[in-house]
């Protein structure tokens, strides 16, 4: 199987060029054959690119309120909870996040693994400030 790439690029990020376009294909080889099978199998499964396919309304129907300041945070979370779910996460509360006594940070949502492991923390930001570069 070749993923098609298109669109993707590997820019600053954790995973080196080597792993990405190399090793990446192997690693989701695997789960994607598995969803296409279920997919086949399961008429109401929906495998994950499908789930995302289905809020790109959503999305575009809330951009206009999401780059509101004032409706920001409340439109960027709900929006950030429909993607965690199509992506296949479940429920999880927000929490402050203690760094320091006196400096903290708002965990979105919060991952583990089976063995207790992060796996994924959400943390949502906006930068109304930025001239857009």
């Amino acid at each position: 199987m070749i993923l098609d790439l298109t669109g993707i690029e590997n820019k600053f990020e954790y995973y080196s060029d080597l792993y990405f376009y190399t090793l990446f294909e192997q690693d989701a080889l695997e789960p994607i054959v598995a969803w296409k099978a279920k997919s086949a199998q399961i008429k109401t499964f929906r495998a994950p690119w499908d789930r995302l396919k289905y809020l790109r309304s959503s999305f575009f129907s809330s951009l206009t309120e999401v780059l509101d300041p004032l409706k920001h945070k409340i439109k960027t979370s709900e929006l950030a909870a429909k993607f965690l779910r199509a992506l296949g996460y479940p429920e999880a509360a927000s929490e402050i996040y203690p760094i320091t006594n006196n400096l903290s940070i708002p965990i979105f949502r919060k991952f583990y693994k089976a063995n207790g492991e992060a796996l994924l923390w959400v943390i949502l930001a906006a930068d109304f400030e930025s001239d857009g570069d």
